[in-house]
């Protein structure tokens, strides 16, 4: 079920990204918005887990639509100098969402859960409000076709396109093994949730700070450093014993790797031109998504 939410996203990042070059990102933020929508309030509806699956695979699609649409508006609105500031503030605000709902979800009870698939539903559709209020129908005006790039033949988009698949694969892994090693180490449900809040707030709070760092020096260099950092804490995870420990270690992390996000996406907006950036983030969230999932369904 956690891997269906990263596999239906593979096949509507790329094909959508291309449309929002088309259409303007605006029609492809509010149909993933209701998408998502949609798929959580049917959610609360369904007992079965085969029915579980496919509702999750179309809140995947939906979600992953709304990534590639916003990571490509941020591209196309933001001026360059300041680009790393704005992803930074984009990623902190899709991160308070994860400080909060698994907070709430490990103190409700199972009678309770399906209220809160209803709350992500009405949330969703409150953020269409500032999608139709901020941002243009169409393209911009000031958009420049500029030479048409052959993504898999840019160097600097296929670095990028790399860092997105790395992150993927330390994504993957932390979806499906973190829950199950603080069980293992003896957490109860709301030290798991705080665990997730714990990382959460650290890495938002850290998101504009680090992308400050990315306007200002070499993003290449920052991406790849905090890249690392995330595989060191990675690979001492399992090694400890004390829940606390393991905790207070993922909030560490949630404040050196947040810098990697706003570098990866700046480069990616820095290397292709506005009217091709929907298709190059497509490219870049198809293959993150695509090792989150290969990554979720090796290590379950």
């Amino acid at each position: 079920v956690m891997a269906a939410f990263f596999l239906a996203a593979i096949f509507v990042q790329y094909p959508i990204g291309r449309l929002s070059d088309r259409i303007g990102r605006r029609p492809v933020q509010l149909g993933g918005l209701v998408t998502f929508a949609a798929a959580s309030a049917v959610f609360a509806l369904i007992g079965t887990p085969i029915a579980a699956l496919f509702v999750r695979a179309l809140q995947g699609a939906g979600a992953g639509v709304v990534d590639v649409a916003n990571n490509a508006t941020v591209g196309s609105a933001v001026p360059a100098n300041q680009q790393g500031r704005a992803y930074g503030a984009l990623f902190a605000s899709r991160t308070v969402g994860l400080a909060i709902g698994p907070f709430i979800g490990g103190l409700a009870a199972i009678s309770a859960m399906r209220w809160l698939f209803v709350a992500a539903a009405v949330a969703s559709l409150l953020a269409c409000i500032p999608v139709l209020v901020a941002v243009p129908k169409t393209r911009s005006l000031h958009d420049d076709p500029g030479p048409r790039v052959v993504m898999w033949r840019d160097r600097s988009v296929l670095g990028v396109v790399l860092g997105y698949a790395g992150a993927g694969l330390v994504i993957g892994v932390y979806e499906v093994c973190w829950s199950l090693l603080l069980h293992l180490r003896g957490a109860s449900g709301w030290q798991i949730g705080l665990s997730w809040t714990l990382f959460a707030l650290p890495f938002a709070a850290a998101s504009v700070p680090g992308g400050w760092l990315v306007d200002h020096f070499d993003r290449r260099y920052l991406a790849a450093g905090s890249t690392l950092m995330s595989a060191g804490f990675a690979a001492t995870y399992p090694f400890l014993h004390s829940v606390w420990l393991l905790v207070g270690l993922g909030a560490a992390e949630a404040v050196s790797v947040a810098v990697a996000g706003p570098a990866l996406a700046s480069q990616l907006a820095h290397s292709v031109p506005v009217s091709q950036l929907g298709r190059a983030q497509g490219a870049a969230s198809t293959a993150q998504t695509g090792a989150t999932a290969a990554s979720a369904l090796v290590a379950g």
